[in-house]
C-alpha cells in the first residue's frame, strides 16, 4: 500500500568510457541515465548489483539523492539510511513514503493514542475492563460525526472493540460492534475487509445461533467476492467456506453440495483456461514464466 519510487538500473561504466555516454542510476521516475537498462522480463528484481557495487539514486532532475547499496539500502552522503529496494525491485525513499502516506485527521490520531492505551491495559496490565473503556472511547472518536475518519479507521477501531467483547464473551455488544465495522468497510468500498468483517460476524451468529442471518451475511460476502476477486480468489474462497457453512448449520446439507461441486468446477475451468492461455503464448505449463505471468494477471485481477 506504500507508494515506491520506481527505479531501474544498468550496468556501470568501464573507467575508460564517458561518463555521458555510459553513467547509470535509479531515479525517482523510472527514467535511466543510461544506455544498458536492467529489466524484470524473467521476474527477477529490476535492480540486481553485485557485492560491494553501488548505484547512484536521482530525481528527475538528476541531483544525486543518495547511493544504492547491493544489500538494498539507500544511504546519503554521511551514511545514513534513507530509503531502500523493495521486493518488486523499486527504490522506495522515507521521505516520499511518508509525505505520500495520507495524514490523520485529529479524530484519527485520538483514535490511535486511546487504542494504544487500549493494547496496553489489555495485553500487559490484564485489565479487560479498563481496555474495553478505551476501545470503546476510541470508536466514539471516530463516529461521533460522519466525515471524522475514513471508513477503514473506522472498521479496524470497530473491528478492534469487537474482538475483546467476543473474547469476554459479549456477544451482543460484539456483534453491534462489527455491525459497525461491516458498515464501514461497505461505504468506503473496502471489499476484502468486508469479507474478512463477515468472518468474524460469522463467528458471532454461530454463537448466538442466528443461523438464516448468518446464511443472508455470507451470501452477500460471497456476491462481493466473485464481483470483484472471482472464483478462484482466497478471499472468495473464505467467502465460500463460510457461505457453506452456514448453510450447514441450517440443515440445507445439498445447498452447501451444489455450491461446493460449483465451485470447483468453475475453478477448474479457469485453471485449464489459464493453461491453454500460456499454451498459445509459447509458455510450457507449470515453468517459472508461465508460473511469473500467471501471478501477474492474478495480482493485476484482484485489485479492486
Amino acid at each position: 500500500e506504500h507508494a515506491a519510487v520506481e527505479a531501474e538500473a544498468a550496468a556501470e561504466a568501464p573507467a575508460n568510457e564517458e561518463p555521458a555516454a555510459a553513467a547509470a542510476a535509479a531515479t525517482a521516475n523510472g527514467e535511466v541515465a543510461g544506455e544498458e537498462e536492467a529489466t524484470a522480463e524473467d521476474g527477477e528484481g529490476l535492480i540486481e548489483l553485485a557485492e560491494g557495487e553501488t548505484l547512484p539514486v536521482v530525481d528527475e532532475a538528476g541531483n544525486t539523492l543518495g547511493t544504492l547499496h547491493a544489500d538494498g539500502r539507500v544511504l546519503d552522503d554521511e551514511g545514513q539510511e534513507i530509503g531502500m529496494l523493495d521486493e518488486e525491485g523499486n527504490v522506495v525513499l522515507f521521505e516520499q513514503q511518508a509525505a505520500e502516506e495520507p495524514q490523520l485527521s485529529a479524530a484519527e490520531e485520538e483514535a490511535e493514542q486511546l487504542m494504544r492505551q487500549a493494547a496496553v491495559a489489555w495485553n500487559v496490565q490484564h485489565n479487560k475492563d479498563a481496555a474495553e473503556k478505551f476501545q470503546r472511547k476510541a470508536l466514539e472518536a471516530v463516529t461521533a460525526k460522519p466525515g471524522l475518519a475514513r471508513p477503514e479507521i473506522i472498521a479496524e477501531v470497530a473491528s478492534s472493540l469487537a474482538d475483546m467483547l467476543y473474547a469476554s464473551d459479549k456477544l451482543v455488544d460484539a456483534k453491534g460492534a462489527l455491525q459497525v465495522a461491516l458498515d464501514a468497510a461497505e461505504a468506503g468500498g473496502q471489499h476484502a475487509l468486508f469479507i474478512k468483517l463477515s468472518n468474524n460476524m460469522g463467528a458471532v451468529l454461530r454463537k448466538q445461533e442466528l443461523h438464516e442471518e448468518g446464511r443472508q451475511l455470507h451470501q452477500k460476502a460471497m456476491d462481493i467476492a466473485m464481483q470483484h476477486f472471482g472464483v478462484a480468489h482466497a478471499t472468495t474462497t473464505l467467502a465460500r467456506g463460510n457461505l457453506v457453512d452456514a448453510l450447514d448449520q441450517l440443515g440445507d446439507r445439498d445447498a452447501a453440495r451444489q455450491l461446493l461441486t460449483e465451485s470447483i468446477e468453475a475453478v477448474k475451468k479457469v485453471a485449464d483456461d489459464k493453461e491453454a492461455e500460456e499454451v498459445a503464448k509459447g509458455l510450457k505449463p507449470g515453468s517459472e514464466e508461465a508460473t511469473a505471468a500467471a501471478a501477474a494477471a492474478a495480482k493485476q485481477a484482484s485489485t479492486p
